[in-house]
């Protein structure tokens, strides 16, 4: 087998990322397997096995940088389509607890010395490879690979955090929810994360190093948050480590500035509230402000600036929004305020309601 030979029994051209690879791999199965004669007569002129070693041939030989960006970048442009979607199915139901989990296995290396096991997810696929849900593909304690979709390995996380904390709710026999339970399962997600990655294989997969003599050095995307009274700063500037807080490392400059910096991707690791209001215009009505949590792990098709959307639109969004987030909440200034604090202030006052009518504690807001 060849790569000019396997490119033509999939109808392929080089340089296809390996996640329309397998969208084209799922299609001509579909159409070739024996099983499905019934339901397809169109005919092809490679057999079910010839497309099995093209596709193998194509994966195996697929190179690491281009491995990496297909696998991280596979979420971008997935969609989920259906109100359930296999959300409610016995699979979801029972992630943690189905002996079937248990039972299959998962080609990755084990942390024997992790605090506890954990679910690692797969996406469910149509036979055009579109989203319709996700389903558990194994359980234990699994180091996370590339092949597995990195919102779903939060969604591990997440579950496994929010299973420690009930059971010691359930412990101490607590009654009513903590007033900061979110905040608390964020941070232990973030915790259980470590003991699940190795970064140094990791690196060696997602980006190539310069190498240097003494040693090599990799280069992370990462986003500069300015402070108010941050100085201002040159293109080649050198800034220098601080210190951690807070999962981010802060720069100083010469003058000993601190500036937080944290990698763009570490956005994915924590509990992020979005907010924004409407009614600051109008001459008269209240000021309302919404907050919500998206789940990484359950993406919503469609959701964009919701200027850019119908009124149709937004209201079929608006219910799915609230289905599918992991909080959500709504705060309003009335008339009243309004004219009391002044506009800005009161739309602060709004979105602060908002976010107090969430589950949880502090959030960053965007």
């Amino acid at each position: 087998m060849t790569k000019a030979m396997a490119y033509k029994i999939l109808g392929i051209t080089p340089g296809t990322a390996l996640t329309d690879i397998k969208k084209k791999y799922r299609q001509l199965m579909h159409r070739v397997h024996p099983d499905t004669e019934a339901f397809s007569t169109r005919a092809y002129d490679f057999t079910a096995q010839e497309i099995n070693e093209a596709y193998d041939f194509l994966r195996k030989n697929m190179p690491e940088e281009r491995l990496g960006k297909a696998d991280k970048n596979t979420t971008s442009s997935r969609k989920q389509h259906g109100k359930t979607a296999y959300r409610q199915s016995y699979w979801d139901e029972n992630a943690t607890t189905g002996s079937t989990a248990k039972q299959m296995k998962w080609d990755a290396p084990l942390n024997k010395n992790a605090y506890t096991a954990r679910t690692v997810y797969h996406y469910a696929e149509d036979a055009d490879g579109e989203i319709i849900g996700s389903f558990p593909a194994a359980s234990g304690k699994y180091l996370w690979i590339l092949e597995e979709d990195f919102p779903l390995f939060l969604k591990s996380m997440f579950e496994c955090s929010k299973r420690l904390l009930d059971h010691v709710d359930a412990q101490i026999r607590r009654e009513n929810v903590c007033p900061k339970q979110l905040k608390f399962q964020a941070e232990l997600s973030y915790l259980l994360a470590q003991q699940f990655i190795d970064a140094t294989s990791t690196l060696k997969r997602l980006l190539t190093p310069e190498v240097l003599p003494d040693a090599d050095i990799y280069s992370i995307a990462s986003m500069l948050e300015l402070a108010a009274d941050a100085p201002v700063l040159r293109s080649g500037m050198t800034l220098y480590p601080s210190c951690i807080r807070d999962h981010r490392l802060f720069l100083t400059t010469k003058s000993a500035a601190t500036l937080p910096l944290f990698p763009i991707e570490d956005y994915a690791s924590e509990i992020i509230a979005g907010i924004d209001e409407a009614g600051r215009g109008p001459l008269c009505g209240n000021v309302v402000a919404a907050a919500v949590i998206l789940d990484p792990a359950r993406p919503i098709e469609g959701l964009r600036d919701s200027k850019k959307l119908s009124e149709a639109r937004r209201e079929e969004l608006a219910p799915v929004i609230r289905e599918r987030a992991l909080a959500w909440g709504v705060g309003e200034a009335t008339p009243e305020e309004i004219d009391r604090l002044n506009i800005l202030q009161a739309t602060f006052l709004a979105m602060q309601r908002a976010l107090e009518g969430l589950t949880g504690g502090s959030y960053e807001y965007l």
